[in-house]
């Protein structure tokens, strides 16, 4: 991220403490970078649904307030997607792509998305990355809504790895399928 971007993502954070959980927008395609920090507990997470890191500093705590996406926390080197609120998720990494606006013909209904191997569900996935790489996202039983998709729905979410440094930051971008 650049400029004021990680100083609002606190403030948004700290708004979401004292709101209690992940609040949802309206937000269906984000072009942005997201920079993830495995070293960092506040910005080692993403939550889709309010496009912030994940957790706070309460209290002397750093609880998850509705993370979807992990870096580097529970399997070093990996983008995990982990749910909170019930959520459930799956991750696939379906490799490098010579562009990165490529998003190929991921535009398929869910149904035929959802049967690519590999994407057959789960509570907790986990799948090494590197620059390039286009991974897809299923997250369901969601906790909070992610754009159109409302609570209790499941979304699709591509994501471009953007970049991906051995000191453990890794950038990339998302939309909603």
């Amino acid at each position: 991220m650049s400029g004021p971007r990680p100083l609002a993502a606190l403030v948004a954070g700290l708004a979401l403490a004292l709101a209690g959980g992940c609040a949802s927008t309206t937000r269906t395609v984000v072009a942005e970078r997201v920079t993830l920090d495995s070293t960092d507990p506040l910005r080692n997470t993403w939550c889709f649904g309010s496009d912030a890191y994940g957790r706070v500093l309460q209290d002397g705590e750093v609880p998850n307030l509705g993370a979807q996406l992990e870096y580097g926390w529970s399997a070093p080197g990996q983008l995990s997607v982990v749910g909170s609120g019930g959520e459930q998720g799956v991750i696939v990494n379906l490799g490098s792509r010579p562009e990165p606006d490529d998003f190929g013909d991921l535009s398929r209904d869910c149904a035929e998305v959802a049967a690519l191997p590999g994407f057959d569900g789960g509570a907790h996935q986990s799948t090494p990355v590197k620059a390039g790489d286009l991974c897809l996202v299923r997250i369901d039983k969601l906790a909070t809504a992610i754009g159109p998709h409302p609570e209790g729905a499941t979304a699709l979410i591509r994501l471009q790895v953007l970049e991906c440094d051995p000191a453990g930051r890794l950038a990339f971008r998302w939309s909603l399928l």
